[in-house]
């Protein structure tokens, strides 16, 4: 299903991304740096979870608006496929890398002390 319909939501929705994430970069740079609030942590994973949402939201974004395409309306399905994507990012940087973080962490430490290596002191800006 193509047409003018598909391509002015296709475009509206890539304005409205844009729009949002040049609000994120602008708000991370002047904002949190003057001001500690409760919207810096939300922030702080919103920025976060641009990566993950770069590699999801193709296969998986496409995946599941492509699936539900065929039984709902293009806003229905854009939205969900949206939605599942954002809280797949989401997941991924709140439970999933902070765990592979500290493994990584007691690898280092692990291997620099077994070899002697001062690695843990060119490491604690991490935490």
């Amino acid at each position: 299903m193509t047409g003018p319909t598909n391509e002015a939501a296709f475009i509206a929705l890539s304005v409205a991304v844009f729009a949002v994430g040049t609000i994120s970069v602008v708000l991370s740079v002047f904002w949190i740096g003057t001001a500690r609030s409760q919207w810096t942590g939300m922030i702080r994973s919103l920025g976060l979870m641009t990566y993950p949402i770069y590699l999801l939201h193709e296969s998986v974004g496409g995946a599941i608006t492509g699936a539900l395409a065929n039984s709902l309306p293009v806003w229905t399905s854009i939205p969900i496929g949206l939605a599942i994507v954002f809280l797949s990012a989401w997941m991924l940087v709140r439970y999933l890398e902070p765990a592979v973080r500290s493994g990584l962490r007691t690898a280092i430490d692990r291997l620099a002390r077994a070899t002697g290596n001062p690695a843990t002191e060119s490491r604690q800006s991490l935490h």
